[in-house]
């Protein structure tokens, strides 16, 4: 049932009202609509990838055409986050199932691209650990150690230092390859960076993107237990597309909380 009065039923798209709510700091009805599109049946990649990517997209804009606009933006940034803690309330952990380790890099500030997708994959049954912003590698990577997860997500929004992240991508992208695990990489700023020349390559523009490889990992896992990963059955089997080795690198566009 629609929350706070928002009806999903409206002559406005979610995008258009959701834009509008931000736009006048109407928290309650952002997070209302937010909540209400999501039991309404919607999925979280739905709505990343639908109403928040597209109403954050025009809230970024105004930052070079009205002189609030960066307050504006910063102040949808808190109203998203409060809307996506809200879900993750509502999403069960699973006791047991394939671990999802990731957050941002050195240097990139932007809490909203990684909590988005850790959230869009623990309503999927994966096991979460979201390092958040502004992670080093070094702490990543003894985050891998002690959680031996299955996929490795890295969220790059933005890019302080061209050379360490590079490097850091790089020793990460080895270091999980030779553990068996798959790191995806996405956000705004992924597309600057190269892929290592050991690491194949696969391209995405969406949290639907990360989510469909999630899937092919977690149905590789269930159709070849013994090779120590994690099992569960995938809750949607994509109809296209190779199934990803492990260490394979895809790069997937995540929803930016900023310009």
């Amino acid at each position: 049932m629609p929350a706070c009065g928002d009806p999903v039923l409206s002559t406005e798209s979610p995008a258009e009202r959701l834009f509008a709510h931000l736009v006048e700091g109407k928290a309650r009805e952002a997070r209302g609509l937010i909540l209400s599109l999501y039991l309404s049946g919607a999925s979280l990649a739905e709505i990343a990838d639908g109403p928040i990517r597209s109403a954050m997209k025009r809230l970024g804009e105004l930052w070079s055409h009205e002189p609030d606009g960066i307050f504006l933006e910063h102040r949808a940034t808190d109203i998203c986050i409060q809307a996506v803690e809200q879900l993750r309330l509502l999403v069960e952990p699973p006791t047991e199932g394939p671990v999802a380790l990731g957050g941002a890099p050195p240097g990139d500030p932007y809490l909203l691209p990684s909590m988005l997708a850790a959230t869009t994959l623990a309503a999927d049954g994966w096991h979460v650990v979201n390092l958040g912003p502004d992670t080093p590698f070094s702490a990543m990577l003894a985050a891998v150690e002690r959680h031996a997860p299955r996929l490795v997500w890295l969220s790059i929004s933005s890019i302080r230092n061209q050379k360490e992240v590079e490097e850091g991508v790089a020793e990460l992208s080895a270091r999980l390859s030779e553990r068996g695990t798959a790191l995806i990489l996405g956000g705004q700023a992924a597309g600057a960076l190269p892929i290592p020349k050991h690491m194949h390559s696969r391209r995405g523009e969406s949290l639907a993107d990360l989510l469909t490889l999630a899937n092919e990992l977690r149905f590789a896992s269930c159709a070849k237990p013994e090779d120590g990963a994690a099992s569960g059955k995938p809750r949607q089997r994509p109809a296209t597309g190779d199934t990803p080795t492990a260490g394979e690198t895809l790069s997937v566009r995540l929803p930016r909380d900023a310009p």
